[in-house]
């Protein structure tokens, strides 16, 4: 059962938990655009969540709930009572269509 699901985080910790999840071999996709950020006379660019406090994870959910659930910044995996839902292959696949190789949106329509 290698479906997607969807994680819900603490604000501004996407990045953490998507690296942790990395080390535990454990896919996730994240779509994420970039923004100018002005700060004391400093600009940069950073990179923003599509979905702040929402990330996809891809797996067995039966045998990694425990280390997505336990990961540090994660609230908990978006459920339907007791279960854990699925996000319908078709909703990643459109989210893959507008974003890069790397997640960053190309284009909004």
């Amino acid at each position: 059962m290698n479906d997607w699901y969807v994680i819900n985080t603490k604000p501004h910790v996407e990045f953490k938990v998507i690296s942790y999840l990395a080390s535990k071999k454990i896919e996730t996709f994240m779509p994420k655009f970039l923004i100018t950020r002005r700060h004391a006379r400093k600009v940069d660019k950073v990179f923003r969540p599509l979905f702040p406090s929402y990330l996809f994870v891809r797996g067995d959910i039966n045998k990694n709930y425990r280390i997505i659930n336990s990961t540090i910044g994660v609230k908990n995996i978006l459920s339907s009572g007791e279960r854990p839902s699925s996000v319908p292959n078709s909703i990643i696949d459109e989210l893959n269509s507008i974003t890069d190789d790397n997640g960053l949106v190309k284009y909004l329509d």
